[in-house]
């Protein structure tokens, strides 16, 4: 038994700038394209980071169920007619990898048949500010279970033991109720380039321990902090003559949580992908932390 991706979307529109907008409509575009019915979605996990007006409470994820309706009534005249589970899991770069590792444990122990996990980030104030380095974005994946074997195999993090973080976000305390407008995001000189270490650290690890092929791996996956960020990677790992990558960063800029579903998507859209071929994603971010997976279409 495996765990696939049966559908995938993305939004990127410059006239939407809420988070639980742009996360809806990817999500409902990628029911639409999973043929499944609303109702038979059991999980919906929300990755997203920045927010609509710094929320914190409810969850986005229930927010967006609601703008969805996604089971908001699960009984109707009497009759149970579905319910969804909803939460926000929020690990930054990496969070699509932890939503995947969740939604797995509980499709595979018979709680859920068919997980959704949304992703979004924008401008608390929800409009566009030229300074903010993350683009307003959102996607979804769709997973369901299948019997051969694809899909989903182990997934690792790995993060660092020291006190460096490399990028800290936050709310500032005397902003009084401006505080739900703004936000302030520090990044050290140096984040890029460790986070870039502690990928390939991770990504190593995952390939000498789980015995992967570099020659087989068909495409790179990654959360792009720059133009090239991929092909060091690609390079690092022995894959570069033989690996095809996604650069969402050249066409998009930083979609933060939403990058992984952002590189999947396209990939299959152009046609880098076909069944049985062997997919990496690799993640990093701030803690710092990372996260790598191999993933057979």
């Amino acid at each position: 038994m495996g765990i696939v991706i049966k559908s995938s979307a993305i939004c990127v529109d410059p006239e939407s700038n809420s988070a639980v907008e742009l996360a809806a409509r990817a999500g409902e575009e990628c029911m639409a394209n999973s043929g499944l019915r609303r109702e038979e979605v059991d999980l919906l996990i929300f990755t997203g980071v920045f927010r609509d007006d710094n929320i914190v409470e409810p969850a986005i994820a229930a927010l967006v169920q609601k703008r969805m309706g996604l089971n908001t009534d699960p009984v109707s005249d009497g009759n149970v007619i579905g319910t969804t589970f909803s939460f926000d899991l929020i690990k930054g770069r990496c969070g699509f990898l932890y939503a995947a590792k969740v939604a797995q444990g509980m499709i595979e122990n018979g709680r859920a048949a068919h997980a959704l996990i949304v992703s979004s980030d924008v401008h608390p104030s929800c409009k566009y500010h030229p300074e903010f380095p993350i683009t307003h974005s959102g996607a979804a994946a769709l997973l369901s279970r299948t019997e051969n074997g694809r899909g989903f195999q182990k997934i690792i993090f790995n993060s660092t033991t020291d006190s460096y973080t490399g990028e800290i976000v936050y709310v500032g305390e005397n902003e009084g109720t401006k505080a739900r407008k703004a936000i302030t995001i520090e990044r050290e000189k140096d984040y890029i380039l460790r986070a870039g270490d502690l990928a390939r650290k991770t990504a190593k690890k995952y390939v000498q321990g789980e015995s992967v092929n570099p020659r087989n791996v068909k495409l790179l996956i990654t959360t792009p902090h720059g133009k090239s960020w991929e092909k060091d990677l690609s390079r690092s790992l022995g894959m570069n003559h033989y690996t095809k990558s996604v650069n969402i960063y050249k066409k998009y800029g930083d979609t933060y949580s939403s990058a992984l579903i952002f590189g999947y998507f396209h990939a299959v859209r152009d046609e880098k992908l076909k069944e049985q071929d062997e997919v990496l994603f690799v993640a990093a971010g701030a803690g710092l932390s990372s996260a790598c997976c191999r993933y057979i279409v």
